[in-house]
């Protein structure tokens, strides 16, 4: 897969903002750069029915909208999250208290799987301290 042309100037054109003389770090941030956009490139190309994927994808493009290699970091952790998330289990908590939770952190943090799973573990924390 190509880089379009205009995506390449925009990459060459920061990494000489970031790096004004310093040609061997614009080297290695043109490479670092164009291999997260053509891994990027290949989630986005794929045909999504799957919404955490695409809501992933949105909240790294939106949190970095000119640093790819950031993107593909984010989008990498928030699939994380995600999974962790949806399959978070504790067996010391009733399966209604966990859902609970769930929904609260879906509902404060929409779109942001990381600080879901941090609002889970918290809050579950918490109950277990106090029930356990």
């Amino acid at each position: 897969m190509q880089i379009p042309a205009d995506v390449k100037r925009k990459i060459q054109t920061r990494a000489a903002q970031e790096w004004p003389g310093d040609y061997s770090m614009q080297v290695h941030v043109i490479k670092e750069q164009s291999e997260a956009y053509l891994r990027l490139t290949s989630f986005s190309a794929r045909d999504h029915t799957d919404e955490i994927t695409t809501n992933c994808l949105a909240k790294a493009t939106s949190d970095w909208p000119t640093d790819y290699y950031m993107q593909l970091y984010t989008f990498e952790q928030q699939m994380q999250s995600a999974r962790a998330f949806l399959e978070f289990h504790d067996p010391a908590v009733p399966g209604y208290v966990l859902e609970e939770v769930r929904a609260m952190a879906i509902s404060e943090w929409p779109g942001d799987y990381e600080m879901m799973l941090h609002t889970l573990k918290t809050q579950i924390e918490a109950w277990i301290s106090i029930h356990g």
